[in-house]
């Protein structure tokens, strides 16, 4: 969020599948176009292939899960 109460979106990105290693490649595109740079928060749905990436990718990064 930023300093208006407004999520803010810092990327986008469309997957031809939901494998694990596709989640991981994004990931670590996204790190790399961030300069290694951590999100603080990920707020995600509940894809199973894309919780696992999240957790091997952004250790230490809260992920949280959205309400459609």
């Amino acid at each position: 969020m930023n300093h208006h109460p407004n999520n803010v979106m810092f990327g986008c990105c469309f997957v031809m599948n939901d494998r694990i290693e596709s989640f991981d490649w994004l990931f670590q595109t996204f790190l790399k176009s961030m300069s290694g740079t951590l999100p603080s928060t990920i707020i995600a749905d509940q894809a199973f292939s894309m919780a696992v990436a999240i957790d091997s990718v952004f250790v230490s990064v809260q992920h949280r899960l959205c309400c459609f």
